[in-house]
C-alpha cells in the first residue's frame, strides 16, 4: 500500500476584536481595492483599523456574551477581555509568538523553543 500521506492544517479562529478587525479591513479593501497594493501598506491599513476598533472598544464586556467549554468545563474569561482566538499555529499577525511572550500561570512550568 502507499504510504500514508500526511496533510496539515494551520489556521486559526477569531472571534470578538479580531473578527471584527479582520471584518472591516476586507470591507475596506473590498470597497476600495487601490488602496491595499502592497504587503507593507496593507499591515498599516490593518493596524490602523485595528487601532479604532481598541479605542471605539465595542467589545466590552466580550466575556459576558461567551462561554466556552473544554471538556464540559466552562472557562472562565478574565473580564477585560475583548476577544478570543483558537489557534493550531506557532505565530499570528505576520509571526508574533503569542506563546514565547505570555506571562505563565503560577505553577506552570515553560520550555523555551
Amino acid at each position: 500500500p502507499p504510504p500514508p500521506t500526511v496533510k496539515h492544517l494551520n489556521n486559526y479562529l477569531g472571534i470578538g476584536i479580531d473578527a471584527q478587525c479582520a471584518l472591516a479591513f476586507h470591507q475596506m479593501r473590498e470597497k476600495y481595492p487601490s488602496w491595499f497594493q502592497s504587503q507593507m501598506g496593507n499591515k498599516m491599513w490593518y493596524t490602523g483599523v485595528g487601532a479604532k476598533d481598541l479605542l471605539e472598544r465595542k467589545c466590552l464586556g466580550f466575556p459576558r456574551r461567551l462561554t466556552i467549554l473544554a471538556d464540559g468545563v466552562p472557562l472562565t474569561l478574565p473580564p477585560y477581555a475583548q476577544g478570543v482566538l483558537v489557534l493550531n499555529i506557532n505565530s499570528y499577525m505576520g509571526g508574533v509568538d503569542l506563546w514565547r511572550y505570555g506571562v505563565p500561570y503560577e505553577g506552570e512550568e515553560r520550555e523555551c523553543a
